[in-house]
């Protein structure tokens, strides 16, 4: 059994327009209280959900996965028959990688592994 841990990080959500976030941030707000924060391209409500200004990867929006070993993560997913976007692969100055998509769709989610914050549990 695999030592690598998964687990949810958040669901992206696409909007037409950067109004169109903004409104879904402000009714989050209202009905669950849920704090907004914008990052330029998304604002992400709750820290869950991730609120993007735009069409973007997915034709339903996006899951995120965290684990805490990118690398070891996709050796063990590619040796199942993963497929990653190289193309959107992210990495931090000193090479360790960030994020990457997989390349195909789950149930019309894009997906993306992220590589989880070492100061959260």
């Amino acid at each position: 059994m695999s030592e690598i841990k998964y687990e949810f990080a958040h669901l992206g959500m696409n909007h037409g327009t950067p109004e169109e976030a903004k409104n879904t941030a402000e009714l989050l707000l209202k009905l669950f209280g849920f704090r907004n924060y914008d990052i330029g391209s998304s604002i992400f409500s709750s820290g869950a959900f991730e609120l993007v200004k735009s069409e973007y990867k997915g034709t339903k929006g996006h899951i995120g996965i965290y684990t805490s070993d990118m690398e070891l993560a996709m050796e063990e997913l590619e040796g199942q028959g993963v497929r990653f976007d190289y193309e959107s692969l992210q990495k931090k100055p000193d090479g360790q990688y960030v994020s990457i998509y997989l390349k195909d769709e789950i149930a019309g989610f894009a997906f993306h592994l992220l590589r989880k914050p070492e100061n959260t549990n």
